[in-house]
């Protein structure tokens, strides 16, 4: 059986980068504006993402092959856009640490609800005792954080 640390390892990477994203983001979001500040980000982002596929040598989709994935699939860019536009705007607004605390908040609460139900052909996770007591940590956890 595969060993899941190396995967534990990079999902505690991603969560330290995407920390930095917003905060930057918001920053060049004062020197421009948000949108411009979004229209960058993806930008940036799509290049970056070109140059790897092009170096691996991947082979692109036809727009037939596109046509066929379930709609719902295509939209994780679109929810991307909004989120970095949100952020960006947010961030100088609320602050860092309140903001990534509201969305980490706001993200385990919908994290259930998908598991809990099976949304977007997750393997279904009941909600029980524990984790309503988990959430409820982190939502005092965030109200502490917060208090003046």
């Amino acid at each position: 059986m595969e060993s899941k640390l190396i995967y534990i390892a990079l999902t505690l990477f991603a969560g330290m980068i995407v920390t930095f994203q917003g905060p930057i983001n918001g920053a060049l979001g004062k020197v421009l504006k948000p949108e411009l500040a979004t229209f960058w980000s993806f930008l940036s982002g799509t290049i970056i993402i070109a140059i790897y596929l092009v170096v691996k040598k991947e082979t692109i989709p036809t727009i037939e092959e596109i046509l066929k994935i379930p709609r719902l699939y295509l939209i994780g860019g679109v929810i991307g856009v909004l989120y970095v536009f949100l952020i960006t705007l947010l961030i100088p607004k609320l602050g860092s640490a309140n903001t990534i605390f509201l969305i980490i908040l706001s993200q385990m609460l919908t994290a259930l609800i998908i598991d809990h139900f099976g949304l977007i052909g997750v393997e279904v996770k009941s909600i029980n005792i524990y984790k309503i007591i988990g959430f409820l940590f982190m939502f005092l956890g965030v109200f502490l954080i917060n208090k003046k």
